[in-house]
């Protein structure tokens, strides 16, 4: 288990920002799945309260409409996929994807258990 959050935290993971430029992500310094996945919720009601503020936001009817939020692990992890794929790192993706997959889960509940209004 250790050594796939390992895999997980310490991977290079490529991204795109809201203009679409590509950027570099590298994660490190969670080193227990606890912490990783309370960073995560944390992350979660961020996202909710930065789209609360600034509507113009990528993800802003997300927090409109709260349920569709529960979507978006799905579809963020088919997003990382393909960036992974495209990155040539599909087979350390598959083997990081259920710890990806329950950062991304955490964050949608932080998300979904944010404040709704700032």
């Amino acid at each position: 288990m250790v050594a796939l959050l390992e895999v997980l935290l310490e991977a290079e993971v490529f991204a795109r920002d809201a203009s679409g430029a590509r950027m570099r992500i590298r994660h490190h310094g969670r080193t227990r799945l606890r912490s990783f996945l309370r960073t995560q919720r944390k992350l979660g009601a961020g996202f909710t309260a930065a789209r609360l503020e600034r509507p113009e936001l990528a993800g802003a009817r997300l927090v409109r409409w709260r349920p569709l939020l529960l979507l978006l692990p799905l579809v963020r992890m088919g997003t990382r996929a393909r960036y992974a794929r495209q990155a040539g790192k599909l087979g350390r993706f598959v083997l990081a994807s259920p710890l990806v997959f329950l950062g991304l889960c955490a964050h949608a509940w932080g998300a979904l258990r944010a404040p709704r209004r700032s």
